[in-house]
């Protein structure tokens, strides 16, 4: 049996106000302050196509409901739990519409570096919609892309540089020095612009404190650990 769950806007509306959920304000630079329903019209929607919610922040939402207590107004269910004891084949959120909308703005023809355009396709990693992104798949994933088209345009520079050196300079032994010293340069510059980078986008992402790379331990080993122990 397939079960498909959803909530209603109001109902959202009541958790986001619960959790003291962070949704960014309009015209205010990033800055991220916990959702009040009052507030409805001063939350910025023009990343979210329109909606109070982003697709990440509803599935959030949406298991937050299911998971928390009764006490807080959810149905305190061990999701990963039920999967252990075979309750549960699995459960995942699905794709909306908002993923087809994406996809057509990540591949679509520009002129790079001009306005919002590309002179050349670029397969997508010169110019990418991260905020999309991050709203759709969130920050973890939208730092990946970042950083690949961070480095993908540090990598032109580089690529510039080196052709002069070996063109200019080829002929003479001390062209490797030359393109040693350019290279460690390029290095170090890239990594100091890639922390001011990170840094900007997790202030307008509201996840200043960073992104954890810790991960809950999956059902099926909490499954086989519970095996193991009994067994012991």
């Amino acid at each position: 049996m397939f079960l498909l769950l959803t909530a209603p806007t109001w109902r959202l509306e009541e958790e986001a106000e619960a959790r003291h959920v962070p949704l960014r304000l309009k015209d205010a630079d990033g800055l991220h302050v916990p959702y009040d329903r009052k507030r409805r019209q001063q939350f910025d929607t023009t990343r979210k196509y329109r909606r109070l919610f982003s697709a990440l922040e509803r599935q959030r939402l949406i298991f937050s409901m299911l998971e928390n207590p009764e006490w807080r107004g959810g149905a305190e269910l061990d999701l990963d739990g039920l999967v252990d004891d075979g309750v549960l084949v699995s459960y995942l959120p699905l794709h909306t519409d908002e993923r087809q909308r994406l996809i057509a703005d990540w591949t679509k023809i520009r002129i790079y570096p001009w306005s919002n355009r590309r002179a050349l396709p670029d397969l997508g990693l010169l110019q990418q919609p991260i905020h999309e992104v991050q709203d759709y798949f969130g920050e973890s994933i939208a730092f990946y892309f970042a950083w690949l088209e961070h480095y993908s345009n540090a990598l032109l520079f580089m690529m510039w540089g080196g052709i002069i050196v070996q063109g200019v300079a080829g002929q003479y032994a001390s062209a490797r020095a030359v393109y040693a010293i350019l290279l460690a340069v390029w290095g170090t510059l890239l990594a100091e612009s890639w922390k001011r980078r990170r840094a900007g986008l997790a202030h307008l992402w509201g996840a200043a404190a960073g992104v954890s790379t810790a991960e809950s331990p999956r059902p099926e080993f909490i499954h086989a650990y519970k095996r193991l122990s009994a067994e012991l």
